[in-house]
């Protein structure tokens, strides 16, 4: 049963007890000699980080094959910005990169051609052709209409005319005496010559003889007339007008023959500007096809037909080069194969389908460096299948297999494009691991890692690094500048964030926000700096807007819901302590924990394990712990009892190793029936031998350990039992230090598991004695081992079977003594 009494054979609780000074890093005035942030040149975070920088440089730089990086350790939304600022510094153009172009093909128009026009060419050959486009509607005509070509064609046409008349005179005087005549009619919207009887002036059709017939108004004998005639001429019609449509072909090929050697010369006078200019023969096949399709389909006689000669032959750029950098950086947050690759729209016809033809970010980047989210990518179906083929072939399909066959069938074929970039995957160390693994060319095209550190140096140099990311600020977003006394406070707030010995946090993000919220509250103060206290306030307001979840938790532990005691002495019970992310913000919580053992075979029975809310590392932690259990008792006999052990009034996953010192603890003080101060809680991760190692989150772990106590009321016996490890990265809230020197809480570090033990219990943890064999007389773990030789000796009777009198047994009777 608890006891509020307290354990006469107490020790101290100065023992390992921390200074106030040592719970909280504070950055010396000393590092900075400006007075605010516009005195420093602005950077952007990664400065220091040499390595991976030169790592990225070599990536940009090399010119052999693969050397495409995978930037690794960035955080934060802005990463991808930041790894372009950084290629645009040390990226440069390597070589000389080709403008393409789409043109018409007129051999295959489902195949547009491509042209490859020197760089920065690529628009004065695109005018080039405009203009030669506005020739051939506009001028052309003009220019044939000369007084020789228009009386040659004249003489052509009259002498066609007058053959007609002559083929067809004949027929029509027939025609007339049988009360027939030659008409021109329309069917499905083609002209054609017929024959039709005249009935009062008028020729009728058949129907409508047969309609008079019927009616009436023309007799038998009359009617059947008609019908006879008709018959009768048919044969001729039919050749006469077949010798009339011969001698109209004939006069069109007269004329075109007359016209096209002067459209064919002219033409050529147009596009002579462009042939100087652009030598290529893919240039020249195009410039020729053009002229021909001119001369063959598009003039008549003397004249051009109309039609839209820009989208037949006009030239579809498929970049701009006017406002493009020399060395491209292009970052594509949405890898979807359409936007790496481009797309075609499948809507527009054959003779302008070039047009439809758009540009992805692959080719963007060409000559340059495209960057892309290694998580988004490998997220987009077959985006990362077509990257990896188009990096090993070195040719770009705008519309490659997986494309077409995701979309809707497309009218045309564009070719493969000549590319030549350099990629840069940017991602976290499980997607590297992930593609390494399982994408067996990743090694191969990726063969730089430019591996950037979470953290840097708690020094100077650190400290400036965070002066140039605040003045970087107030550059690119206009904030007040932040004096010396803010940038501490944020690189205070830096070391908090880094969670290691000596080192502070690179994830720039976070502290931003925390600056820019501090300059927010100074400008709404009127003032024209940031300072410390209000870097303080933003910190507080922030972690109050978020920690909804911890407040509720308190409540429920102050109203009981949740049973922790913070003052008290209970066996085989102790306060663990735990974190919880919530949002943007952790918070520390404690974690009644306890062991109930008696005689038995299983041994340690893991209860979040058998319901399944045991994690792989608390599992591990456990069996070190069952081995570190052996080496403290010093047993010369087997370990035949069953300990319970249970995280009360726990319903989630538990994962981690950082209660495994408290669950050592607790199952020593359960077999020990030694009583344990609830008014301390612990952390630290156990080895084999007993020593406390350190663990994460300790700063939110202490804080969420004193609110409960607070939230309960001091005793002033109350505190925390970390890893001495752990010391260095104490960065405690400004309250609990006051309280800590007031003598209200504290902070005690420990190395072993024999120093834990004894601040909890208040009872010497004993030490093996090699000349008595034995452990300390009456000590923690005596007492513990005493009892472990009891429920042994306890299962050997019960299997029939007397314990032999040992040297072990002596010592045992020795320890309860």
């Amino acid at each position: 049963m608890p006891t509020n009494a307290r354990n006469p054979m107490r020790k101290s609780l100065t023992q390992g007890c921390l200074d106030p000074s040592r719970l909280r890093w504070q950055c010396p005035d000393a590092w900075f000699d400006f007075e605010n942030t516009l005195e420093i040149p602005p950077k952007i975070g990664v400065e220091n980080q040499s390595t991976a920088i030169q790592a990225l440089k070599f990536g940009l730089h090399c010119k052999g094959v693969g050397q495409n990086v995978f930037v690794r350790g960035l955080r934060g939304g802005a990463r991808l910005k930041l790894v372009a600022e950084l290629v645009r510094q040390f990226g440069s153009r390597t070589c000389e990169t080709l403008e393409y172009a789409f043109v018409h093909n007129f051999a295959a128009p489902d195949a547009p051609r491509l042209l490859s026009l020197p760089s920065g060419t690529g628009q004065t050959f695109q005018r080039g052709v405009r203009d030669l486009c506005e020739f051939i509607l506009n001028g052309l005509s003009e220019a044939l209409a000369s007084s020789a070509v228009h009386s040659r064609v004249d003489a052509i046409r009259e002498e066609a005319k007058a053959a007609v008349e002559r083929a067809t005179v004949e027929l029509e005087s027939s025609l007339s005496e049988a009360s027939l005549e030659l008409v021109s009619i329309s069917e499905n919207g083609v002209e054609h010559a017929a024959v039709r009887p005249v009935i009062d002036g008028s020729p009728v059709s058949r129907e409508d003889l047969a309609h008079l017939q019927s009616s009436g108004k023309i007799d038998e004998q009359r009617y059947q007339q008609f019908l006879a005639d008709l018959e009768t001429f048919q044969p001729r019609v039919r050749e006469v007008i077949g010798h009339v449509g011969l001698i109209l072909r004939q006069s069109a090929a007269k004329q075109r023959g007359i016209s096209e050697g002067p459209a064919r010369w002219v033409l050529h006078e147009a596009v002579a500007d462009i042939r100087r200019e652009f030598t290529s023969e893919d240039v020249g096949r195009f410039v020729d096809e053009l002229i021909n399709d001119v001369v063959e389909n598009r003039v008549r006689g003397t004249s051009v037909e109309s039609f839209d000669a820009h989208s037949c032959y006009g030239v579809h750029l498929l970049e701009d080069w006017t406002t493009r950098d020399a060395f491209p950086v292009v970052t594509e947050n949405h890898p979807s194969l359409a936007n790496l690759v481009g797309s075609v729209d499948a809507s527009r016809e054959p003779a302008s389908a070039h047009f439809s033809i758009q540009a992805g970010s692959l080719l963007r980047a060409n000559g340059g460096c495209l960057i892309l989210d290694a998580r988004e990518l490998r997220s987009e179906p077959n985006s990362w299948k077509v990257l990896v083929r188009t990096l090993a072939s070195g040719m770009l399909e705008i519309l490659p297999p997986e494309l077409s066959a995701s979309s809707l069938p497309s009218a045309i074929k564009p070719g493969a494009i000549p590319i030549d970039v350099r990629i840069v995957l940017v991602g976290d160390h499980k997607i590297y691991r992930e593609l390494d693994e399982k994408e067996g060319v990743f090694s191969e095209l990726f063969k730089v890692l430019a591996d950037f550190d979470s953290t840097v140096d708690r020094a100077r140099d650190g400290a400036y690094l965070y002066a140039g990311v605040l003045s970087r600020l107030n550059r690119d977003e206009q904030y007040i500048p932040f004096d010396a006394s803010a940038v501490a406070a944020l690189v205070e707030q830096g070391a908090r964030l880094a969670d290691r010995p000596g080192r502070l946090t690179t994830h720039f993000a976070k502290i931003e926000d925390t600056a820019r919220e501090g300059a927010f509250i100074a400008e709404s103060k009127a003032e024209t700096v940031a300072r410390r206290g209000h870097i303080e306030e933003a910190i507080r307001t922030a972690r109050n807007r978020a920690d909804l979840p911890a407040r509720r938790y308190r409540a429920l532990l102050k109203g009981g819901t949740y049973n922790v005691q913070t003052r008290g002495w209970v066996p085989g019970q102790v306060n663990g302590l735990a974190v919880i992310k919530a949002g943007q913000i952790a918070y520390g919580f404690p974690a009644r924990l306890t062991v109930s053992s008696g005689a038995g075979d299983q041994g340690i029975i893991n209860i979040e394990s058998r319901a399944s809310l045991s994690g792989n590392i608390h599992t591990k932690g456990m069996h070190i712990l069952e081995g570190l259990v052996r080496h403290l008792l010093r047993a010369d006999f087997p370990l035949t009892f069953t300990a319970s052990l249970a995280f009360e009034q726990s319903y989630g996953n538990i994962d981690g190793d950082s209660a495994s010192g408290a669950e050592i603890c607790c199952l020593i003080s359960s077999l020990a029936d030694t009583p344990i101060d609830q008014g301390l809680a612990i952390t630290g991760a156990i080895d084999q031998r007993g020593r406390i190692q350190a663990v994460g989150g300790v700063n939110d772990k202490v804080e969420g350990f004193f609110d409960a106590c607070f939230d309960a009321g001091l005793t002033g016996e109350q505190g925390v039992i970390i890893p001495a490890a752990n010391v260095p990265d104490l960065m405690l809230r400004e309250d609990i230090l006051e309280h800590c020197k007031d003598g209200q809480f504290r902070v005690i570090a420990v190395e072993w598991v024999q120093e834990a033990l004894e601040i909890l219990t208040g009872v010497t943890a004993g030490e093996w004695e090699p000349e008595a064999k034995r452990l300390t007389p009456d000590s923690v773990l005596a007492r513990a081992r005493a009892k472990a030789k009891q429920y042994w000796m306890q299962s050997m009777r019960g299997r029939g079977a007397a314990p032999g009198s040992s040297r072990a047994d002596r010592e045992d009777s020795a320890a309860k003594s």
